[in-house]
């Protein structure tokens, strides 16, 4: 009598990826439309913290139908995106007036599209939030936001305190593996 030994291997291929990383963009000028004031120094400059830092500064109008567009800074770290988080805080102080709303779109290169509507909000922070999936990087790249106000009468205020804008991708660089490789002994008595 024979003994042998057979081995099976199973293997499911291994897949190289990139490091995981966070490209955080921020506002870097002014777009096309610029209605709101600046509660000091340059528009954008007071909605592109790190984090919200609270109504330290801000944008603001008291007016009905204005719109503000701001430009965003370009993928750095990125060499392929999973998501992007477009994120906006923002408070409104309500006065006697009727109830006003706040519109926020996101625009990454084929017209702006709405992905949040507020109404009569006061006294606190909120922030809108969407997310995108897969988007590419050149279409990131030309990534333009905006803020519109509609149906206030002077006796409210809009304040856009933060825009957030995180970008989850990997860096190219094939650093990580992932991929598993398993072997399945059996064994035969001839």
């Amino acid at each position: 009598m024979t003994k042998s030994v057979l081995a099976f291997i199973l293997a499911f291929p291994a897949v190289a990826h990139g490091a995981p990383v966070v490209d955080s963009l921020r506002t870097t000028g002014v777009g096309s439309s610029d209605q709101w004031t600046a509660s000091a120094g340059n528009k954008y400059e007071t909605v592109d913290e790190n984090s919200p830092n609270g109504d330290t500064d801000y944008i603001l109008t008291a007016s009905d139908a204005q719109t503000q567009d701001f430009t965003v800074s370009d993928i750095v770290k990125c060499a392929t995106i999973d998501s992007a988080w477009i994120k906006v805080n923002w408070t409104w102080t309500r006065g006697a007036g009727p109830a006003q709303d706040l519109d926020t779109y996101y625009d990454i290169g084929s017209g702006f599209t709405l992905f949040g509507t507020e109404t009569t909000k006061s006294g606190t922070y909120v922030t809108d939030s969407v997310k995108l999936t897969s988007p590419t990087i050149s279409q990131m790249n030309a990534l333009q936001v905006r803020t519109i106000s509609t149906g206030a009468s002077g006796a409210e205020e809009w304040r856009v305190t933060w825009w957030g804008l995180h970008v989850y991708g990997d860096d190219g660089e094939g650093g990580a593996v992932v991929g598993t490789r398993r072997t399945k002994m059996m064994r035969g008595v001839r």
